[in-house]
């Protein structure tokens, strides 16, 4: 016969005892049937009967549920086909009569799916019913239209009763109406309940709620509406200049750029005792901040980016004038103009009689151009300012110096030396002098004979300016 209408689960509370549970819907194979004890699935410790028949059987667990747990059998059967027809093959009524009793138990099954799920109450409805259910698991709100959770609301109520004047009390009358409160100040009666009460007059309090009656204004000078009206027709922040015969003291001051499309920052303007305007400070189009003066106009800007302070003119220090980095485009002077550090580089002052360079120059008139120390086997110890050094087949060396400067003298000195030789090296010969080169010779006594085994070690010195 065809499967019937049936509820494919049934549920029931254990009571520690009962081992066999019976079910009233069908199911073709055991493992169509889910037993699970709250809400675990069990794979094993219990058999089922009755499987095929139409109106159900029972699962026999092999030990007693707990008492008080909820134990479930449902019917759960995947959606797939499992029956293929072949052409001209048999057509029976029974094989036919359990595909579709198959098909129709799956959509019980997915009927109570269906039934589980959030849903409208029907097409014509707009909101979803939550059929007195909890919803569980669900994300904080970020738009103003999400759902929300009980932890964010006890959070933002938490929050806002730390901002709240709160009292131990469960239960506080409500605060006078708007009739009875209008211009009093808040006060609590001895059992403790919010009454109006009036200002003590000539009191603070008194003076400003005062102040703040919609007549306000004519308390401070002037003619209608509250105080802050009348400050606001008196000055605008914004677009009036703004004219004070005194001082101005004030904590906070913002200077706005005027119009509506401006090209420049806020300024303000500075009067000398004539009363004419003598300079202004302000913001320029860059954003940097400027003194001006009429008569020379910028002296002064500093860059918004990089903090760089320019002076187009002449600044005078009296004490000590530090900076990273300070570049002058000028002549920069200390001691009362006494020295200065000329734009070139030059130094001037009286320590040094004049400039540092002609200083220098004076001192050093007469220095060591080079020198060389030379062994007579031809090795170069060590040189300074020569070009090239040479030795010549006919017991000379030839020196090539760096630079060339006919005004020069040289110096030789002989070092170390065999006994007798040391007897023949009496002088030592200097010619060929160009303006950057010159020969020595070994000179024995009689003028003839070379040898530099008698040098074994020789230095050579030029003087010149």
């Amino acid at each position: 016969m065809a499967v019937p209408n049936q509820t494919p689960y049934t549920v029931y509370t254990a009571n520690g005892v009962t081992t066999v549970f019976p079910f009233n819907f069908m199911v073709f194979s055991a493992t169509d049937l889910a037993v699970s004890i709250n809400g675990t699935v069990l794979s094993s410790g219990f058999t089922v009967s009755g499987v095929g028949i139409v109106n159900g059987g029972a699962v026999t667990f092999l030990t007693p549920p707990a008492s008080g747990v909820t134990v479930m059998l449902a019917r759960v059967m995947p959606l797939v086909r499992v029956t293929e027809y072949q052409d001209n093959g048999d057509l029976l009524a029974a094989t036919v009569n359990k595909d579709f009793d198959r098909i129709w138990m799956v959509l019980q099954g997915q009927a109570v799916d269906h039934s589980l799920a959030l849903s409208r109450p029907s097409i014509a409805y707009d909101y979803y019913a939550g059929r007195g259910y909890r919803i569980t698991n669900i994300a904080a709100p970020i738009n103003d239209q999400d759902a929300t959770t009980k932890s964010y609301v006890d959070a933002l109520a938490h929050s806002n009763d730390q901002h709240t004047l709160r009292v131990p009390e469960s239960v506080v009358g409500v605060i006078p109406s708007v009739a009875l409160r209008s211009n009093k100040l808040l006060g609590f009666s001895d059992s403790g309940e919010p009454v109006a009460i009036d200002a003590a007059s000539g009191s603070a309090a008194d003076v400003l709620i005062k102040l703040a009656k919609p007549t306000g204004a004519d308390l401070v000078g002037y003619s209608t509406g509250t105080v802050k009206s009348g400050l606001d027709n008196a000055i605008s922040i914004l677009n009036t200049n703004i004219q004070l015969p005194g001082n101005l003291g004030v904590k906070g001051l913002e200077v706005h750029p005027m119009g509506s499309n401006p090209t420049e920052g806020g300024q303000i303007d500075l009067y000398d005792k004539a009363d004419a305007r003598a300079a202004f400070i302000d913001i320029d189009s860059g954003g940097n901040f400027r003194v001006v003066t009429e008569s020379l106009g910028v002296t002064l800007s500093i860059n918004r980016t990089t903090g760089n302070i320019v002076i187009p003119k002449a600044l005078t220090a009296a004490g000590i004038l530090k900076g990273y980095g300070i570049i002058a485009e000028g002549t920069v002077y200390a001691g009362n103009t006494a020295a200065w550090l000329a734009a070139d580089g030059n130094v001037y002052g009286s320590v040094w009689g004049g400039y540092l360079s002609t200083y220098l120059s004076n001192r050093t008139e007469h220095r060591v151009r080079a020198w060389a120390a030379v062994q007579g086997n031809g090795t170069i110890i060590s040189s300074f300012g020569f070009a090239a050094i040479n030795r010549t087949n006919v017991g000379g060396y030839n020196f090539t110096m760096s630079t060339s400067n006919g005004a020069y003298a040289v110096t030789v000195g002989i070092n170390g030396g065999s006994q007798n030789g040391a007897l023949n090296a009496h002088s030592a010969n200097i010619w060929n002098r160009t303006p950057n080169s010159f020969s020595i010779q070994n000179a024995n006594d009689s003028g003839t004979q070379y040898n530099w085994i008698d040098w074994p070690e020789f230095y050579v010195i030029v003087v010149g300016p």
